[in-house]
């Protein structure tokens, strides 16, 4: 009976995690891509660096949105406590706002867009110190996950920074985004080499 009440909670958890995670992300999506037919409409299909910051966006986009619904499964599968899922789910909703925000600004306003990545960054990087918090009902700390978006939030502090109090123009820079965009690439890269959600690679028994 306890094991069949645990599959009924999940189970609702699941629709309510997994709906609004991807509700959200389609609304994300779609702002990213209104913004790719505007370059598109305005510049034409040439100019490959105005496509950077939407690249960027997009590849955060699948990034976190993945791993968050992931995240919830682990979390569901551990039979978590309320206040664990509650506490994780309102974490990766916040994400989910700001990620749609960054899909609305990944055109025409670089330094709005890299300022609300930084604030991702650190929304983030707080929520994986707290998963420390009942850690016997928790997935497996994505520690490669935390050392990634450490140093991003670290790269775009500095940029952040310089721009609003030394009024340097960084994130106007084309080798500044170009950097940052390969920056951003790797970090996806990186995840799916080291495959910390088991997507292409079995768990070892």
């Amino acid at each position: 009976m306890a094991s069949s009440n645990q599959d009924r909670i999940a189970f609702r958890r699941e629709l309510v995690s997994y709906f609004w995670i991807t509700t959200l992300a389609v609304f994300a999506a779609n702002f990213g891509v209104d913004n790719l037919k505007q370059i598109i409409d305005v510049q034409g299909i040439f100019p490959l660096m105005s496509f950077s910051v939407p690249f960027i966006f997009f590849v955060t986009l699948i990034r976190f949105s993945v791993g968050n619904i992931l995240h919830l499964r682990e979390l569901e599968l551990k039979n978590s406590p309320a206040y664990v899922w509650v506490l994780d789910f309102g974490v990766i909703f916040l994400e989910s706002i700001i990620l749609m925000l960054l899909g609305a600004y990944s055109y025409g306003s670089n330094f709005r867009f890299f300022e609300l990545f930084l604030l991702l960054s650190f929304v983030d990087v707080i929520w994986i110190a707290l998963m420390e918090i009942k850690r016997e009902k928790r997935p497996n700390l994505p520690w490669s996950w935390l050392i990634l978006n450490v140093i991003s939030a670290a790269i775009l502090s500095y940029f952040v920074f310089c721009t609003l109090y030394f009024k340097l123009a960084y994130f106007n820079d084309s080798r500044v985004i170009c950097g940052l965009l390969i920056w951003f690439t790797l970090c996806a890269i990186i995840d799916l080499f080291i495959d910390h959600y088991k997507l292409w690679r079995a768990n070892k028994k």
